[in-house]
């Protein structure tokens, strides 16, 4: 989630439905470029389905947020320009890796960044939630 200038707070009730999501399961898979920041890497994030519900969903619902189904995490951020042979290069980057799973993890807990760009470059943990 994101929020200009007062970093979001969370009532003791929704900290409480937060910790007793307990650790959830995370696969991570193969690398991602989008449409929209273009240049910018990811890996993209499956979350796990306990008892068929999607668990980040999960999460943004008790934090009142906006139900998504994409989740990934930002890995690299191209500066320049690629030129002809380059974004071929690329594009070869990403149909190999794109089906290949990378790993998978166990989320325990929560953190709460801050940042002053939308890219996180300067991002640092203001907060941490457990997952009980």
């Amino acid at each position: 989630m994101l929020s200009v200038g007062t970093a979001p707070t969370f009532e003791d009730e929704v900290l409480e439905r937060l910790e007793m999501v307990g650790p959830l399961a995370i696969k991570i898979h193969g690398l991602f470029s989008g449409n929209l920041n273009l240049g910018r890497l990811y890996l993209r994030m499956y979350p796990e389905l306990r008892d068929g519900a999607n668990m980040c969903q999960e999460i943004q619902r008790i934090c009142d947020r906006k139900i998504t189904d994409l989740y990934v995490a930002g890995i690299f951020n191209l500066i320049d320009e690629l030129d002809i042979e380059e974004t071929l290069e690329f594009k070869g980057l990403l149909e190999r890796w794109w089906d290949q799973p990378f790993f998978d993890m166990q989320v325990d807990r929560l953190w709460l960044l801050k940042s002053r760009d939308d890219l996180v470059l300067d991002g640092y943990i203001s907060d941490e939630i457990t997952l009980v």
